[in-house]
């Protein structure tokens, strides 16, 4: 028998608090705001000391005088990536008006490194412990959007310096150029911090709005120094816009409702469709504080960026070892979700003793399950190459199967130390990307 709950319902306690309970008052939000600062500072300063120590080892590292070194080179990707062709010939020779493909793979680079920034913070800032009971607090979605919008732009504060580094670049000669220079840095780190917002708060149904609103900035980054690009901002703008507003009006799509009791029953939704092995491992692939999922977005963002790169090569010569290059990183991430596989395995390998199955049933479940997750990408990086004829058919398909070995064999630096992983793996795809170097000319 389930206990009745002694507390009476919010409407019968107040009918007109009901309908209100969303809504805050401004000095108590201030305050809401103020103590979840102050629980990120206390609870993840280890954390934020260790991303303040990469950014002063990544500084200390680059040539010349460092910090103004590395401003620059981020500078004049942030130039390439929101000033239009005019502007930035020194950045990218031989861009003409309506280019968008290189906009977009920067866009969307920059905004995947904005949520590698934030990812590892992810828990301190949905409140940590304490987070089951925020969502049992009458707060709207869009209140903790605004809040988490906020932390995030305090944590973001020295990866936003090469914005106004770039308005620098592009000079004050031209007012029209820099007035769109400013109104496209604000969209996108408007886009940028909403984005990381939705992922902090479990709220999915932005996402996909959010990346329309990346294709409309590209549309508007391609085009000429006219007035013509002024009104094409409000698309990104509106689009970010209609997406927040749905999200908000419908708590229960964005994941809200994914942390409420109802949650705890058991729901088949899409998972049921598959197998009782898949879903078993999908489900240790996306419980909560797993990379695979940032892991595999990534993974499928590098091919798009691989494009605009090798359009910007022009497909000479450098491509086909920038291609296999990047194809090394692809099968470096599947370490993530293999390990996390093999760590889920391990947890339950009591149970799965008592199961009359093979010694190697769950190892070729999970191979069969990477190999499935990163052929996609692989034959994505190899597009390209076939079609403007750097590589023969016959060829790409054994760099394929080469691929996909190099993927099996990564599985066997899994039962190694995580401390000591990272070699024999870096290792194992050095050594892919010279013997494939060696064997396809380029």
């Amino acid at each position: 028998m389930t206990k009745r709950s002694e507390f009476p319902p919010l409407a019968a306690v107040a009918p007109g608090l009901a309908d209100k309970a969303g809504s805050i008052a401004p000095y108590s939000l201030y305050a809401y705001f103020r103590l979840r600062l102050r629980y990120l500072l206390h609870a993840g300063k280890t954390l934020l000391m260790q991303r303040w120590l990469a950014l002063l080892v990544i500084i200390f590292l680059s040539p010349a005088l460092p910090i103004v070194a590395l401003l620059l080179r981020t500078a004049h990707f942030m130039v390439f990536m929101l000033a239009t062709p005019t502007t930035r010939s020194d950045a990218l020779a031989g861009a003409t008006p309506g280019a968008i493909g290189p906009h977009v793979g920067a866009i969307i680079f920059a905004q995947a490194g904005y949520l590698l920034w934030a990812e590892g913070l992810r828990s301190v800032l949905r409140g940590g412990a304490f987070r089951s009971y925020l969502d049992s607090l009458p707060i709207s979605l869009n209140i903790r959007l605004s809040i988490a919008a906020g932390l995030v732009f305090l944590l973001d504060l020295p990866l936003l310096l090469p914005l106004p580094v770039g308005l620098a670049l592009v000079g004050i000669g031209v007012p029209l150029a820099a007035l769109l220079y400013i109104m496209r840095a604000l969209v996108f780190l408007g886009l940028t911090i909403l984005l990381q917002a939705a992922r902090i708060e479990a709220a999915p149904l932005l996402i996909p709005f959010i990346l329309i609103a990346d294709l409309a900035l590209a549309l508007d980054c391609g085009m000429g120094t006219s007035g013509a690009a002024l009104p094409v901002l409000a698309l990104p703008v509106l689009c970010g816009g209609a997406g927040l507003l749905l999200g908000t009006r419908y708590e229960g799509w964005s994941g809200l409702r994914r942390h409420s009791a109802r949650a705890a029953l058991p729901r088949a939704g899409t998972l049921g469709l598959v197998t009782p092995v898949l879903r078993l491992q999908i489900r240790c692939c996306v419980e909560r504080g797993n990379a695979t999922p940032i892991i595999m977005l990534l993974v499928w963002v590098l091919p798009f960026a691989l494009w605009a790169l090798l359009r910007g090569f022009d497909y000479d010569s450098r491509s086909v070892p920038v291609q296999i290059v990047v194809m090394g990183l692809i099968a470096q991430s599947c370490l993530v979700p293999l390990a996390s596989l093999a760590e889920a395995h391990e947890r339950a390998a009591g149970f799965c003793r008592a199961l009359p199955l093979s010694r190697f049933f769950w190892v070729g479940r999970d191979i069969g399950l990477v190999l499935a997750l990163f052929t996609i990408p692989a034959l994505l990086c190899l597009l390209p190459l076939a079609v403007h004829r750097l590589m023969t058919p016959g060829v790409a398909l054994g760099v394929l199967a080469s691929y996909l070995l190099l993927l099996s064999a990564l599985r066997l630096t899994v039962s190694i130390d995580p401390r000591w992983r990272p070699m024999p793996a870096i290792a194992l795809s050095a050594f892919w990307v010279t013997v494939i170097l060696w064997k396809v000319p380029a």
